[in-house]
């Protein structure tokens, strides 16, 4: 890794690299376990560039995630590194473009499972507000493979000028090391990542829904009086108590929070039974309460529009998008919004230094929150989600992101 880069033995990308006057290669490494995306294969459409290959990477650690959390037919959209729309199950395709259609539009889709034609047709035959032209605009689909007739479909649909690139990954889904390596001036970093998401005794989130203990982390820590035992609050710390059955939404959200760039929040629901959805997310913001405001705003934002769809009253691109539901909806319409408030929860990746971002999430249509707590202002923060009659579980977990990642193999 201290050798420089001979540009002979690289492969030049494209007609520039991530900006207009840039030039860019791509140098494979020695073959490694997990996912390979410098070995992705483009089984329709023009070669990955620059941008392509750093989208593409950082979607698959979405798809990877949401496939390890166990959710059926998990499908991402990602712009810039982040996820600006998720879901999970039977209309898993439509719901992740609902998250946010505007700033899905030219993104690139992630798939866990094979590409069929009934996905390329809710991509391809849908109107496009932004555009108003037919078909949701993406600039690349990956997933482990493709059908035919899905391949045939987006084809047809191109016309003249290809923008869609179809990409296979090699070992998109299988295990990869868990160390990770970050490239710095005159060297790189090099860490594990812990995988675990809750700091439990199995590292499931089942156990976080009790009452608040005390869990030793095995470490001591000096203190006035001597070296005590370390240990780290979990559970739950406010009056009021989440139901069991928001353990798999909330875990949703916990896991979308995990793969998104610090200051992350997240804002997540259950759509339908054991389907999922991203419908508000603040990330790479400075500051943490800036960070839940921007996902309130979005969620709320969210709402708006599908509440105009239940209604009739939306835009025919935006009634298009729940083409397949929008009549069971308009059926059980109050019955949905009833829900609403129940069927959803927030999680953000480190604690709140003061009650600020709290409030503003109280804003949204959430009650509960997870966060790792460990703040000095837990008390503060607790007393503040009380007056506010929410939620509020403690992980035990910090889920920081920091800049691009790579696996790499070490030897010890």
């Amino acid at each position: 890794m201290n050798q420089p880069f001979n540009l002979r033995r690289g492969e030049p990308l494209g007609r520039y690299g991530e900006n207009w006057d840039d030039r860019a290669w791509l140098f494979r490494s020695p073959p490694a376990s997990g996912p390979d995306v410098a070995g992705a294969e483009v089984v329709f459409g023009p070669a990955l560039g620059f941008n392509n290959y750093i989208d593409v990477n950082a979607g698959v650690d979405f798809v990877r995630e949401l496939h390890r959390g166990g959710y059926q037919n998990p499908v991402v959209v990602i712009k810039h590194g982040k996820a600006c729309g998720a879901a999970t199950g039977e209309h898993a395709v439509e719901r992740a473009y609902q998250g946010d259609p505007m700033n899905a539009f030219g993104g690139i889709w992630g798939f866990a499972r094979r590409f069929e034609l009934a996905d390329a047709q809710d991509l391809c035959d849908r109107p496009n507000g932004i555009e108003d032209k037919i078909g949701w605009r993406r600039d690349v689909i990956f997933a482990p493979d493709f059908s035919g007739e899905a391949i045939d479909h987006i084809r047809g649909h191109e016309g003249k000028k290809v923008n869609t690139r179809l990409v296979t990954i090699p070992g998109l889904l299988d295990q990869e090391s868990a160390y990770e390596m970050r490239p710095i001036r005159g060297g790189h970093l090099v860490q594990r990542r812990d995988p675990s998401l809750y700091f439990t005794e199995d590292g499931k989130i089942d156990g976080l829904f009790v009452p608040a203990y005390d869990r030793p982390t095995g470490k001591m820590v000096d203190t006035p009086q001597g070296k005590k035992p370390e240990t780290r609050r979990v559970g739950v710390v406010t009056k009021a108590s989440p139901p069991r059955s928001l353990t798999r939404v909330a875990d949703f959200a916990v896991r979308l929070c995990f793969q998104e760039p610090s200051n992350a929040t997240v804002i997540a629901r259950e759509y339908a039974t054991d389907g999922f959805q991203l419908v508000g997310y603040g990330i790479a913001e400075p500051g943490r309460s800036d960070s839940c405001w921007e996902a309130t705003e979005r969620s709320r934002r969210f709402y708006e529009r599908e509440n105009r769809i239940v209604q009739g009253t939306a835009s025919a691109a935006d009634q298009a998008i729940l083409a397949n539901e929008v009549g069971e909806m308009q059926r059980n319409r109050l019955q949905i919004y009833r829900d609403l408030c129940v069927w959803g929860a927030a999680a953000t990746d480190s604690f709140f230094p003061f009650p600020d971002g709290l409030r503003e999430l109280a804003k949204s249509r959430v009650t509960l929150v997870l966060h790792p707590g460990g703040s000095i202002r837990d008390q503060e923060v607790i007393a503040a989600a009380d007056d506010l009659k929410m939620e509020m579980i403690y992980t035990g977990k910090r889920y920081f992101k920091h800049g691009d990642k790579a696996p790499v193999e070490v030897t010890e």
